[in-house]
């Protein structure tokens, strides 16, 4: 093994389905560790309770 194989980091893929972005930040984040809310049958998604709570009193969503 040479040098640069023993030092090299291996990320694990994401795919692009896997993400969702904030519509708040527009921050990508893993769906699996994003809040969640549905409103009128859609769901969006979070990267924080800030965000969420910031989206729920917009008055533009």
């Amino acid at each position: 093994m040479s040098k640069n194989e023993s030092e090299r980091v291996i990320f694990p893929r994401t795919s692009a389905e896997d993400l969702a972005e904030d519509p708040v930040c527009r921050k990508n984040i893993p769906v699996s560790q994003a809040y969640k809310k549905e409103i009128s049958g859609r769901i969006y998604y979070f990267c924080s309770k800030h965000c969420c709570d910031k989206y729920m009193s917009s008055e533009n969503r």
